[in-house]
């Protein structure tokens, strides 16, 4: 979702693509796994809805569409801070990137520091 968001802030809104669509295909299925699957979510519980389904397509769709929504819309903010906290540093990147294609861990060090970063999970999840 970063890297729609990185797009969005370099081209600006209105200009927006197709790119990063890899980003947002691997954070829509992530939050679909947490819901639906690995009973991550403080309101759905400790359910594995994929076993569920045979029995009932239906069951708990509509709350799921709600919470997957709130998921999307929470790391979507979340995304967005960062980028906007870390713009910089991922416009260094990006530079390099497109100058060398690949860059090595020391390179990558030496660009982005040595951080250690605590994520909290936010109270609505």
């Amino acid at each position: 979702m970063a890297g729609r968001i990185s797009k969005m802030k370099k081209a600006g809104n209105p200009q927006m693509d197709s790119g990063a669509i890899d980003d947002l295909s691997q954070a829509s299925f992530q939050i679909y796994t947490a819901l639906s699957t690995l009973g991550m979510d403080s309101e759905l519980g400790l359910i594995n809805l994929e076993t569920i389904s045979p029995i009932s397509e239906n069951f708990l769709r509509e709350k799921l569409e709600a919470r997957f929504l709130l998921w999307n819309e929470t790391a979507f903010r979340y995304s967005k801070k960062m980028v906007d906290t870390h713009w910089e540093t991922i416009s260094k990147l990006a530079k390099k990137l497109i100058e060398k294609e690949i860059v090595e861990g020391d390179t990558l060090l030496k660009l982005v520091g040595k951080k250690r970063t605590k994520p909290k999970i936010p109270k609505v999840l």
